[in-house]
């Protein structure tokens, strides 16, 4: 039985990690916007995008999961703190 995967491109923000949500191949650019599902796709183009952010100054990850995504990783910097204050 094959399993199947989702493949997302993480952009890192000052709140944690953003999905890439779209693609604009047109005019080459791509968008994370947390309001939005982030943007499951292939292995290659998830790895190509990625290659591409990381060229352009932009700090981007591959994340392959076993579920399909329909949130965001943002760090909540309230909770974080006080989990540090103990």
């Amino acid at each position: 039985m094959a399993r199947k995967y989702f493949y997302y491109v993480g952009v890192q923000n000052n709140n944690g990690m953003s999905f890439v949500t779209s693609i604009d191949n047109r005019n080459r650019m791509c968008h994370w916007d947390t309001d939005k599902k982030p943007l499951a796709m292939s292995s290659t183009v998830a790895n190509d995008l990625a290659e591409g952010l990381m060229m352009n100054f932009f700090t981007a990850v591959v994340v392959k999961s076993f579920f399909e995504l329909d949130k965001h990783f943002i760090c909540n910097k309230t909770l974080e703190e006080g989990v540090k204050n103990g």
